[in-house]
């Protein structure tokens, strides 16, 4: 597998060893993340760094469903 990186150092093309195109990434896309299980999904977002720093989940509220989300801020330190 050989991996082509843009000039941030992110991933952007996957290349097999026929030399084909695997997998492309455009930014900020790849940053979503999208979990389904029992019919709920979870959205996590992540930063350039690969942190998450959001999360979006479906949630039940008695009848009705609600978005319940959490959000993490980094400081300087990370």
């Amino acid at each position: 597998t050989t991996t082509v990186y843009d000039s941030l150092a992110r991933l952007i093309e996957e290349w097999n060893t026929k030399g084909e195109i695997v997998t492309t990434y455009e930014y900020p896309n790849p940053n979503t993340k999208i979990t389904r299980q029992l019919n709920l999904v979870t959205t996590e977002y992540l930063d350039g760094l690969g942190r998450k720093y959001k999360t979006v989940s479906n949630g039940e509220d008695g009848s009705s469903r609600r978005d319940i989300s959490t959000e993490v801020y980094y400081n300087k330190r990370g």
